[in-house]
């Protein structure tokens, strides 16, 4: 599942980064991410389907539809193929721009691992069941699935800078406030408002990546492979290093670091324009607002 997801990511991506107009780029991005969410909240749909029907029946349809779906893009007239170069590879590790995508995917990635872990376990700590917490991770996903295409219409219009600005501000407020912990009355409001705020950075993060893919030569399926580690890395340190440190502190210091991490990243899209190099100016200067 894993080795498929990252094909099939890179690729959908991949494809809709040379069908898009770049006009309207960061809004077929959100609407992507948008589509993304719809399949994780379609998921425990499934589950829940093979629990009552059985597995192999339920399962045996999703793998019918993959394969219908398989074919149907073969029958599709694909994006040009794109040449692989090394060059181009090590001159995307150098750009700004680039780097700021890559930036941008692992630290939700590594929010949201976080959440995934505190969360739960601190509403069950509160008397909550599973039902009860799965219900609000679904209400977060359901919100963020209409969030995603609206981000990336403001991306379009205002530069990839000012969205990523507001939601790490947001995300760093948020992060203290989950500190806190408190009763679920007051806690899980703030649940809710960090996924949203956390889940701003997906969509600049995607185009900040196409953009400097392009504007260095690299093959968009490979900038987008890289995205997928970048998704990975933070996936996977977010869960184990957060829950670690609160095995043995408690849930402040975690969401504190989060906190922290998310000021750090803020600062660092503040650099002043007159310490900035005429190149590094012409390469942001697309993306900023005027």
């Amino acid at each position: 599942q894993g080795v498929g997801s990252a094909f099939t990511w890179a690729g959908a991506l991949t494809w809709l980064i040379a069908a898009a107009p770049r006009s309207r780029r960061g809004e077929l991005l959100g609407a992507a991410m948008g589509a993304a969410v719809f399949g994780a909240l379609f998921g425990p749909v499934v589950g829940a389907a093979a629990a009552l029907a059985g597995r192999g029946a339920v399962f045996s349809a999703v793998a019918g539809l993959a394969a219908v779906l398989a074919a149907w893009a073969l029958r599709i007239e694909s994006a040009p193929v794109e040449q692989p170069s090394v060059t181009a590879l090590i001159r995307a590790l150098r750009s700004r721009i680039f780097l700021a995508g890559l930036g941008l995917m692992t630290l939700p990635a590594l929010l949201f691992g976080v959440m995934s872990v505190l969360v739960p376990l601190h509403l069950a700590d509160a008397g909550w069941g599973a039902a009860a917490i799965g219900g609000l991770f679904l209400v977060d996903a359901a919100l963020e699935a209409v969030e995603a295409p609206l981000v990336g219409r403001l991306t379009d219009r205002r530069g990839r800078l000012l969205p990523v600005r507001v939601s790490l501000a947001a995300s760093c407020v948020l992060s203290l406030a989950l500190a806190a912990g408190g009763r679920p009355l007051v806690y899980t409001p703030l649940v809710v408002l960090a996924s949203l705020a956390y889940s701003v950075l997906f969509t600049p993060s995607f185009a900040l990546l196409a953009d400097g893919a392009e504007s260095v030569g690299l093959a968009q399926g490979m900038g987008f492979g890289l995205m997928n580690a970048a998704w990975a890395t933070g996936a996977v340190v977010g869960p184990a290093v957060g829950g670690g440190i609160a095995s043995t502190t408690g849930d402040t210091i975690p969401w504190m670091l989060s906190a922290v991490l998310c000021a750090a990243t803020l600062a660092a899209t503040r650099t002043p324009r007159r310490q900035r190099t005429p190149a590094t100016a012409a390469e942001q200067r697309p993306h900023e607002v005027a």
